[in-house]
């Protein structure tokens, strides 16, 4: 149940992010700041299911410090937009990568990157090499089918998420 409700909330944020991106290719900072009181909470009842194992503990900081810099690292030599970056990050509080969701995320993510490729492959040969600033590629409605994707794949083979 508490699965369901996790996917639900997931799906509605991508949901808005991409109807917001396509839209205005801008995605307001306020749905990450809502977005992230269900994440914590959700990642803090997960985090309380592992607090025995030191071993965890640790991992935990681990993944999550070096998540947040290759997402900075990503953003800062311009790969992903601000918002990508914060909606990535809110994704990974709600599946965390050491409980074993790592291949969840990995999947919704590839997935993602998967579906955008004809339109960055048109955007490189239409335009040139290099995508300029303001054609921008819309990432949130390819997260958000990645995501729909990843739960009927997960769905169809019995798994939990």
């Amino acid at each position: 149940m508490l699965e369901l409700v996790k996917a639900l909330v997931v799906l509605a944020m991508l949901s808005y992010a991409a109807v917001e991106d396509l839209r205005k290719r801008e995605v307001p900072n306020w749905l990450w700041q809502l977005a992230a009181i269900p994440a914590a909470l959700f990642f803090l009842y997960e985090l309380y299911s592992v607090f025995d194992e030191p071993l965890k503990m640790v991992y935990l900081g681990l993944v999550v410090t070096f998540s947040i810099m290759f997402l900075m690292l990503l953003y800062d030599i311009g790969w992903l937009g601000g918002a990508d970056t914060k909606g990535l990050l809110i994704l990974a509080f709600f599946y965390p990568h050491f409980l074993g969701h790592n291949l969840f995320l990995a999947l919704v993510i590839y997935l993602a990157l998967i579906l955008s490729l004809p339109l960055c492959l048109y955007h490189l040969i239409r335009k040139g090499t290099r995508i300029k600033s303001n054609h921008f590629i819309p990432f949130f409605p390819f997260l958000l089918a990645g995501f729909v994707l990843s739960l009927f794949i997960f769905s169809t083979m019995g798994e939990v998420l």
